[in-house]
């Protein structure tokens, strides 16, 4: 708790202070690089104990920064990464010399830091160095007119409770050099994500379980599953259902017509599952079941008289029409993918192949013997795509190794296309309807470079790629020329893609 002893320190002495220090650090920072563009001076504070480093950041630095990132695959282009890491102070590449370079307000402040609370300490910092800021400013240290109008003074606490980068750089600048960074830091809606898709057969009817963030300080989401309407390439809310703190792990249309929804919920001492039934129409919650232990995902049958629930306890639950337990096996292996066969048969993908359950619940190894993660099947189920995940446990060497997925021929197993990239890890696939077409998330290895493609399979020639995130859903719509993707990110729209693939198959 902070102490409450009285505050001595003057706010008039701490503006004197600063006033030393922006003026050293500046000179300093340009005799450093006298050949650099400065764009900003900016006094940099982290969160928990109040304090605020001079920076200098110039075009040259950026440029220098932009490379290193675009290197490692975090950005497509130059200006794309210049664009996105202009205000990082910490990423500057001269971060470290000046950041020590606050001697005579550190050693004003320091007895007084650990009194204050970091939203109070920060607020007797922040004021008094914008009074040094203004005052320097005018004697023109930072120069004048246009050159003046070129450079940024800013205070940015971005990691603290409270951000005074917004009310500084307006109280500092000329307008336009705030016109400026308003419009470079400009974010459009709230940062939302969805994490599973689902899509009535007429095309007609999205459902999404997305979440969006209320408030990043507190930390607090509003978790819901949302209907739309599709109309053409755009999605307009149909009704929305939240959910409070559970996370929805899967969603899938049944054949009378519903939605049903797998939903985690960890407010006890132990996890629990909820399987949930809704009308379509009108988001009516009429049919629920209660399972022990942590979901991982679910299957509906074809006729709708079962559901199978993966469990991370290598479980799955086998729940009839009525929402009533009927089977519980437990696999030798941990179960990832799920999907049930028009006779009512269950396939599932593990680490040591597929195995296929038959309707008395007896299992049974297929001539698949891979790794498996992710299955899809044709709408003709002439053709199965086995796709393998990320390895998260393993050493550099097995975490980078390249892997593709195979286009088997069902139920006979032949391969009938090998999908590849060398140099890239491919996940997801999920096949078209008609079989002609894969779509798959790819990911260049040792970067952080993602997308998403879609191949001939007949050919294996790409026919589409779009830059994107980590998605969690791909699902073609049933005329085979579109496909629906999750996302995140700051939007005022859905946290999802409708992607119409070039020229597709007839």
């Amino acid at each position: 708790m902070p102490s409450k002893k009285p505050l001595v320190i003057k706010p008039a002495q701490l503006r004197e202070a600063f006033k030393i220090d922006l003026g050293a650090s500046w000179q300093h920072a340009r005799a450093l690089h006298p050949n650099h563009t400065p764009y900003a001076f900016v006094l940099y504070g982290v969160e928990d104990i109040p304090r605020l480093s001079p920076h200098v950041l110039t075009e040259e630095s950026l440029t220098q920064a932009a490379e290193r990132y675009l290197k490692d695959g975090h950005y497509e282009t130059l200006a794309e990464a210049r664009k996105g890491l202009r205000y990082s102070v910490a990423d500057s590449p001269h971060f470290a010399e000046t950041e020590a370079e606050s001697p005579t307000v550190d050693a004003m402040f320091e007895q007084y830091a650990h009194m204050l609370d970091e939203t109070a300490g920060y607020a007797l910092l922040a004021k008094a160095a914008m009074e040094a800021f203004e005052q320097l400013d005018e004697k023109g240290i930072f120069g004048r007119g246009k050159k003046r109008e070129r450079l940024l003074l800013m205070i940015n606490t971005e990691d603290a409770d409270k951000d005074w980068s917004r009310v500084s750089a307006k109280r500092l600048n000329p307008s336009a050099a705030f016109r400026r960074y308003a419009a470079d830091t400009r974010v459009e809606g709230v940062f939302a994500s969805c994490n599973e898709l689902a899509i009535s057969p007429d095309g007609r009817l999205l459902f999404a379980a997305e979440s969006r963030e209320l408030d990043a300080r507190k930390e607090k989401w509003l978790h819901e599953i949302v209907a739309y309407d599709i109309r053409g390439m755009r999605l307009e809310r149909r009704w929305s259902f939240s959910l409070a703190d559970d996370s929805v792990r899967d969603l899938a249309l049944a054949a009378d017509g519903t939605l049903v929804a797998l939903q985690a919920n960890y407010a006890g001492a132990k996890p629990k599952t909820l399987l949930t039934r809704f009308g379509i129409e009108d988001k009516a919650q009429f049919q629920a079941v209660e399972l022990q232990g942590e979901p991982k995902l679910f299957a509906v049958s074809h006729d709708g008289s079962r559901i199978a629930v993966i469990m991370y306890d290598k479980k799955i639950h086998f729940v009839d029409a009525n929402f009533r337990i009927c089977h519980t096996l437990r696999l030798k292996s941990q179960p990832h993918g799920l999907h049930f066969l028009k006779s009512g048969e269950l396939l599932a993908a593990t680490s040591e192949g597929i195995i296929r359950i038959d309707r008395n619940f007896k299992a049974k190894s297929t001539k698949y013997t891979g790794d498996a993660f992710d299955i899809s099947l044709d709408a003709d189920e002439t053709l199965l795509a086995v796709s393998r995940w990320f390895c998260v446990t393993g050493n550099d060497q097995e975490r980078n190794e390249q892997f593709g997925f195979k286009i088997l021929k069902w139920p006979g197993m032949q391969c009938v296309r090998s999908i590849q990239m060398p140099g890239h890890q491919l996940v997801r696939a999920a096949l078209s309807p008609d079989g002609c077409l894969v779509a798959f998330g790819g990911h260049e290895v040792g970067k952080h470079r993602d997308f998403c493609a879609v191949h001939d399979v007949a050919t294996g020639v790409e026919v589409a790629r779009r830059k994107s995130d980590y998605a969690a859903s791909l699902i073609f719509f049933s005329d085979n020329k579109m496909v629906a993707m999750t996302s995140n990110g700051f939007t005022k729209l859905a946290p999802i893609v409708l992607w119409a693939i070039p020229n597709p198959k007839a």
